[in-house]
């Protein structure tokens, strides 16, 4: 039950006036708080989405595309058997705190997720939403060449070894923040990248000023603000107004409300997100593969794709969407075939009037700019095949706890 959205962002045009140069800021609209900004622990898009700001990555994406090209490591080499990285870090580079980078404090970015001796131990900095488990599993050994060379052995060769050192989860934190700060890294995050950060009012804003010295070149605007709008009417009428200048998270319906402004423009590209509903498979019935197939066929996702997304929604053939870089366009989604999803439930033992809870974010988020209506939809097509789904929404922060608590069995409407 997963559906790919296209890439969408609603801005205006930033001004700047005046004879003599005042500080420039970026205002970009956000529904809901980040829950941290510590890259290696906190995982949710809201988060990540400011975390890109302050961090980078070993490599990077070239922009627009899912291209790798040199980050942090200014090049790389791969051993003929695949398994064996050794990166050449970029000279120069220091983090906000003043704390130069090199080969060493990529070292203990390593070592952090992986060593549990370390003091700055991943797993003792408080809770980690990220899943780190596939660098436990992929990586051999770690070590420094020199100043600005560092080996990685895998265990086996990977071929998405590369690319997961470009995500925002492996943005490079300095290591004497961390000593520093403890537990509190994720409220004090200290990076390398074009912002630094300044200050967090939850509730109101997250306040990033701009790295003039920046390996890249300083950012065009001195302060980066990411202001909180739960309300979707009051993000709308702070842009119409020039009081943001982007929205990051809209519904679609939203766009109706601002398509034809001539001081607002509607970016739309082929995106790579993804949402979709978890199913608890370890918890009866939904064990059962019938079953989770029954619920697939269940679901009209191009009725959805049409009425909720307003053609901005692609049903997903593959576990990747369309964009990305893997995906199998030779896979066939799941038809809406509701009789067969009938069929296969009673051949499982399903009883109609079944209950099951699905739980969505109150608002919407960059995958799903639909929001909890995307839930209340799948519920109804679910209720005309016997399953009776109560749908509770919840704010960001207390979803995601809830959902990575461990306890929790029930189905969760997400994304990433």
């Amino acid at each position: 039950m997963k559906k790919s959205m296209a890439a969408l962002a609603i801005a205006t045009s930033l001004l700047m006036g005046g004879v003599a140069k005042a500080d420039t800021s970026l205002v970009i609209a956000i529904a809901a708080d980040p829950t941290g900004l510590d890259p290696m622990a906190v995982a949710n898009i809201t988060s990540n989405y400011i975390a890109a700001t302050m961090f980078n990555s070993l490599l990077a994406f070239k922009p627009g595309t899912v291209e790798i090209e040199p980050g942090i490591a200014e090049s790389w080499e791969i051993s003929p058997d695949g398994k064996t990285y050794s990166f050449k870090i970029r000279k120069g580079v220091t983090y906000h705190d003043g704390t130069a980078l090199d080969a060493k404090t990529v070292f203990w970015a390593f070592d952090r997720l992986l060593n549990k001796a370390n003091p700055q131990y991943i797993f003792d900095m408080g809770r980690v939403e990220r899943n780190v488990k596939r660098y436990e599993d992929a990586i051999k050994s770690y070590r420094v060449v020199d100043d600005y060379t560092l080996e990685v052995v895998l265990n086996a060769p990977r071929g998405d070894f590369l690319a997961s050192l470009t995500e925002v989860g492996f943005g490079l934190i300095s290591p004497t923040a961390a000593a520093k700060h403890g537990k509190e890294i994720r409220n004090h995050p200290v990076g390398t990248g074009p912002f630094k950060f300044k200050e967090f009012r939850s509730h109101d804003q997250v306040i990033l000023e701009a790295n003039k010295d920046y390996w890249r070149g300083a950012p065009k605007v001195d302060n980066l603000i990411f202001k909180i709008y739960p309300s979707q009417q009051s993000a709308i009428l702070a842009l119409k107004n020039g009081d943001v200048h982007i929205l990051a998270d809209f519904s679609v319906q939203a766009l109706s409300a601002v398509k034809g402004d001539a001081g607002v423009n509607v970016v739309d590209t082929p995106g790579l997100v993804v949402q979709g509903v978890v199913i608890p498979v370890n918890k009866p019935p939904f064990d059962d593969k019938r079953v989770r197939q029954a619920l697939n066929y269940a679901i009209d996702k191009e009725g959805m794709n049409k009425g909720l997304f307003q053609g901005y929604a692609e049903t997903m053939f593959s576990p990747l969407p369309r964009a990305q870089w893997g995906a199998n366009a030779a896979l066939q989604p799941y038809p809406y075939d509701p009789e067969k999803a009938k069929v296969l439930l009673q051949e499982a033992g399903v009883k109609p009037g079944t209950k099951l809870e699905i739980l969505t974010f109150n608002a919407p988020r960059p995958y799903n700019p639909a929001g909890p209506s995307t839930a209340v939809a799948v519920q109804s097509y679910l209720k005309r095949v016997g399953i009776e789904a109560d749908v509770r929404q919840m704010e960001t922060g207390a979803l995601l706890s809830t959902a990575r608590s461990g306890k929790y069995d029930g189905f969760v409407l997400g994304g990433w």
